[in-house]
């Protein structure tokens, strides 16, 4: 079991550098959200992690993403699962999606009963790295 690494202050996990001038013709759409974010301390080159509280910064600069609880990823698996193409696709708003589904995944050659599918690779939810141990008398 792998332990909770629970440090007085925050890890930094990622950091990326942007800008986002105010003139730009995307600045409404894609940046003012994030101008406007209040959330902890207020954006400054020493404390980077912190939000712009509705004050643009011009020109490029970094941001810190930090995380106080930090957990391994889990491990990924193949497993096998099955569908009925006439029950899937039976309520779809859009006709094509059936055809769709049989041309890149079946080759072309539609299944009419309930079939297996190939493996995919998905999270073992059987291993629970994240979950809290429980101590029992």
């Amino acid at each position: 079991m792998y332990p909770e690494i629970r440090p007085d202050v925050d890890i930094k996990t990622k950091t990326w550098t942007h800008s986002h001038p105010s003139d730009s013709p995307d600045f409404e759409r894609k940046w003012r959200a994030h101008v406007d974010r209040k959330k902890g301390n207020q954006w400054s080159e020493e404390n980077p992690a912190g939000s712009h509280c509705g004050t643009n910064v011009e020109g490029r600069h970094r941001h810190v993403r930090g995380a106080k609880y930090l957990f391994p990823a889990s491990r990924r698996i193949d497993k096998a699962w099955s569908h009925d193409h006439d029950k899937s696709f039976k309520f779809k708003r859009w006709p094509g999606e059936r055809n769709r589904h049989v041309r890149e995944w079946h080759d072309g050659k539609d299944a009419q009963e309930r079939h297996e599918r190939v493996s995919r690779n998905v999270k073992d939810k059987g291993e629970k790295l994240a979950q809290r141990t429980t101590y029992i008398q």
